[in-house]
């Protein structure tokens, strides 16, 4: 059985530009991971994997200060999430 625990946030307005952004990140991420899964498959008839995309993750975080802006264990969860999903 798992146990769920809700704690209510209230952030103030930086916290809360901060939590947008990842927001806006981790949800960027997640769909051109999916639309990439989608157009290997679809293309070369090859699944895209997780470390695949972790790989590309780390690239993409050397070039991009933004998405080194946040924790690469939040963006590790979304591409979990996704091949979970």
């Amino acid at each position: 059985m798992r146990w769920m625990h809700s704690v209510r946030l209230y952030p103030n307005a930086v916290q809360e530009r901060a939590l947008e952004h990842a927001l806006h990140l981790t949800r960027n991420l997640y769909n051109a991971a999916l639309d990439q899964r989608k157009y290997e498959y679809r293309a070369h008839g090859r699944p895209v994997t997780v470390s695949v995309q972790g790989k590309e993750l780390t690239a993409l975080r050397a070039e991009s200060a933004s998405d080194a802006g946040i924790y690469r264990e939040l963006q590790e969860a979304v591409l979990h999430r996704l091949d979970n999903a």
